[in-house]
């Protein structure tokens, strides 16, 4: 299994557009990958910052989504909309309420 964390921080005037990007995105993964064992997406409303935790079955599923045109669309759409780059970060489960 394979855990990632994204954080970035968008333009406040932005916000609107993220938040519909990310249901798209949502959509997209739910319809299209199987793969993808946990996709959440959550904001601080206060600072107009997003966190996507997620994981992915294996190694094939990650590439597969890195290449999906969804994930390409929003990239599109928030590297526009951000004031900074995205902060990639990969993670190691410790413990889980839903994983033996």
């Amino acid at each position: 299994m394979i855990y990632m964390l994204v954080t970035f921080h968008v333009k406040p005037s932005t916000v609107e557009q993220i938040d519909k990007a990310s249901e798209n995105l949502i959509q997209s993964i739910k319809e299209k990958e199987p793969g993808v064992i946990l996709y959440d997406i959550l904001k601080n409303p206060e600072k107009a910052e997003y966190y996507h935790l997620f994981s992915f079955a294996n190694s094939d599923a990650e590439k597969s989504h890195r290449a999906s045109a969804h994930v390409k669309t929003f990239m599109e759409i928030l590297y526009k909309c951000c004031d900074s780059m995205p902060d990639f970060i990969d993670l190691d489960l410790v413990v889980s309420k839903t994983r033996p």
